[in-house]
C-alpha cells in the first residue's frame, strides 16, 4: 500500500498491476483500488493444505497457459517491473531452491529478457542456503536491465555487494523499509475493535517459525517451544506485575498453515486464559478483509507491542507505541538499529521471558518519553524514503504503467 501511495504521488496516472501467489483473495482487497492482480507463473504447493487441494491447485496454476501468457503480455506492455519491497528473495533449502523462490525470480527474469526496467524496491535478500538460488539471483542482478536495487537494511545490502561486482555498486543502495512510508488513510474503514482492557495493555504477535539455522525436525520442535513458552512466562508475569492485560493479535492468516498465525495465536490465549484474570485478556479475531490501518489502529490502543511479525512492529511504529521486536530474521534487528530502536530488539532464537520484562517495565515506566523518540525517528525514515527514491522521479515522470 506504501508503494501504491507513492506510485500515485510522484507518477502521473499510473496503471498498476500486481503479481499474487494467492488472488484470489488480493482481488477483492486491491480491486477496489483499480490494481489488476495475476496470477504466478507457477504454484507453490506450499500454500495449499491437503494433498488433493495442493494438487488441484498445483494442476490448475500449471496449465493455465491463458493466464500466463496475459501475465508475460503485461510484462512486455508496462514501462517499469518492480520487484516489491519485502522479504522476497530467500531459500531455506539446501539444494535447490523452491517454487516460493522461482515465483518472484521469474517475472524478473522476464522483464530482463524483454529489456525492460527492473527496480526492486526496499526489500530483504537472503538467506540463500542453495548455491542454485545464489547463482540464479546473482545472474539476474548483474543483468542490465536492472537499474536499481534498494536493501530494506544493512546485512541485505552488505550481500549484495558479494552478488555484484565492484562497477555495479551504483546499482545499490539503502532505503527503509516502505512500510514505514504508509500515509494515514482517511477513507479507511472504522476500527475493528476497541481493546477496553485493564491498563497497560501488551499487545502480542506470534508466528511458527522453523529455526534454519536447526538442520533436526526435533531441534526445531524445541526451539519453537522455547519461543512460545519464554513468551507465555513473559506475559503472565508482565499481568502479575502490573496488573494490566494482554491483547493476542494474529496479524498473518496464510496463505499456508506454515503463514497462519491464528495457530500459536490460539496456542498462546489458551494457555494465559488458564492461568490469567478474568477480563485481562482478549483474543483479536480480525475480518476476512483488513487493510494496514486497521491494525495500526489496534496497536495504537496498546501501551505496548510484542511483535514476532516484523511488520507487527512496524505498524506499532507507525501508531506511535513501544515496541519490543522479537526477532526470527536479521532483517528485524537490522532495521530496529537503523532506527536507533536496536535495545528493543531480542531475537526469539535466545528469548528469555526475564528480556521481555526487563524492556516491557522500562517502556510502563517511561513510555511517553519513548513514544517522542518514535515519532522522531518514524519522521526520520520517511524523509530518508523520500529522497532515496526520489532518485527514481525523472525515470517514472514518463511512465504511465507499472
Amino acid at each position: 500500500m506504501a508503494e501504491v501511495q507513492w506510485l500515485r504521488s510522484h507518477v502521473s496516472r499510473p496503471t498498476i498491476a500486481l503479481v499474487s501467489r494467492t488472488p484470489w483473495l488480493d482481488k477483492r482487497f486491491f480491486g477496489r483500488l483499480d490494481i489488476e492482480v495475476y496470477p504466478p507463473l507457477i504454484a507453490a504447493p506450499s500454500l495449499y493444505q491437503g494433498f488433493h487441494t495442493k494438487i488441484q491447485r498445483t494442476f490448475q496454476t500449471t496449465f493455465n497457459w491463458l493466464g500466463q501468457k496475459r501475465l508475460i503480455d503485461k510484462i512486455r506492455a508496462s514501462d517499469l517491473i518492480i520487484s516489491s519491497g519485502g522479504g522476497y528473495f530467500f531459500s531455506h533449502r539446501r539444494r535447490f531452491p523452491g517454487p516460493m523462490f522461482f515465483q518472484n525470480y521469474l517475472p524478473l527474469r522476464i522483464a530482463a529478457a524483454c529489456k525492460k526496467p527492473v527496480v526492486l524496491f526496499p526489500q530483504s535478500i537472503g538467506p540463500l542456503l542453495s548455491s542454485a538460488a545464489e547463482r540464479l539471483l546473482k545472474n539476474v542482478l548483474n543483468d542490465r536491465s536492472v537499474k536499481k536495487i534498494f536493501a530494506r537494511e544493512t546485512a541485505s545490502l552488505a550481500y549484495l555487494r558479494t552478488l555484484l561486482p565492484k562497477p555495479q555498486d551504483a546499482k545499490l543502495d539503502f532505503c527503509p523499509d516502505m512500510a514505514l512510508s504508509l500515509q494515514k488513510d482517511e477513507s479507511a474503514a472504522p476500527p475493528v475493535l476497541n481493546l477496553d482492557l485493564p491498563r497497560p495493555v501488551a499487545a502480542l504477535t506470534v508466528r511458527s517459525w522453523d529455526f534454519p539455522e536447526v538442520k533436526s525436525a526435533r531441534d526445531k520442535k524445541a526451539r519453537q517451544e522455547r519461543y512460545l513458552e519464554a513468551l507465555i512466562e513473559a506475559c503472565l508475569e508482565f499481568q502479575r506485575k502490573w496488573r494490566g492485560s494482554l491483547a493476542v493479535v494474529p496479524q498473518v492468516r496464510g496463505p499456508g498453515v506454515f503463514e497462519n498465525d491464528e495457530i500459536p495465536s490460539k496456542r498462546v490465549w489458551a494457555e494465559l486464559k488458564k492461568r490469567l484474570p478474568q477480563g485481562h485478556l482478549a483474543y483479536v479475531s480480525l475480518p476476512p478483509l483488513v487493510s494496514p490501518w486497521a491494525l495500526i489502529d489496534i496497536f495504537s490502543q496498546a501501551d505496548l507491542v510484542l511483535a514476532t511479525r516484523f511488520h507487527s512492529a512496524l505498524f506499532g511504529l507507525l501508531s506511535g507505541t513501544p515496541v519490543i521486536s522479537l526477532g526470527y530474521q536479521p532483517k528485524s534487528h537490522s532495521t530496529m538499529a537503523w532506527l536507533r530502536l536496536d535495545e528493543w530488539s531480542l531475537s526469539i532464537s535466545t528469548l528469555r521471558p526475564e528480556a521481555i520484562l526487563h524492556l516491557a517495565e522500562r517502556i510502563v515506566r517511561d513510555g511517553g518519553g519513548l513514544r517522542k523518540a518514535i515519532r522522531h525517528q518514524i519522521a526520520m525514515a520517511q524523509t530518508v524514503i523520500e529522497e532515496r527514491l526520489g532518485t527514481l522521479f525523472e525515470s517514472l515522470r514518463g511512465s504511465s504503467t507499472a
